[in-house]
């Protein structure tokens, strides 16, 4: 599994950040929030890279090779990086394995079922409360 709070950390010490709070403030997101990504491995991709001047996007999706981009692992652009992730992504690294790219779909998949999961856990209790408020005959005072 990719150690995203590991890539976090490095990340903060490879732009020279000390403390998570200054890093935090880096990228326009709260300290409780870049704990939360600690806490739950995860983190915002499209975020990073655009804050993040200079990342290798490949670092930040698969945690191999160098964090930021220098001249011996930068490949030539064929063109100009356009902002969009997805555009430069293609662009940038078309030679990324295939293999890779399964892994992280999967994980992201994953990701994706987890959030769904728990939605309709929520959805479920939700529907449950609201029921038996309505068979207390308590909807007036629900809608009130």
């Amino acid at each position: 599994m990719l150690d995203k709070s590991l890539i976090l950390k490095s990340l903060k010490k490879e732009l020279g950040f000390k403390y998570d709070s200054d890093f935090a403030k880096y990228l326009d997101i709260l300290p409780q929030t870049l704990a939360s990504w600690h806490k739950r491995n995860t983190y915002d991709v499209d975020l990073l890279y655009t804050k993040c001047k200079g990342i290798d996007a490949n670092y930040l999706l698969t945690g191999k090779g160098e964090i930021l981009l220098t001249n011996n692992n930068q490949q030539q652009p064929t063109v100009a990086p356009t902002g969009d992730l997805e555009k430069d992504l293609v662009a940038k690294f078309s030679n990324v394995r295939k293999e890779d790219i399964a892994i992280y779909v999967a994980i992201k998949e994953k990701e994706f079922m987890n959030i769904k999961i728990f939605s309709n856990i929520i959805d479920k209790r939700v529907t449950e409360k609201i029921l038996d408020i309505v068979k207390s005959g308590g909807l007036k005072e629900f809608l009130n």
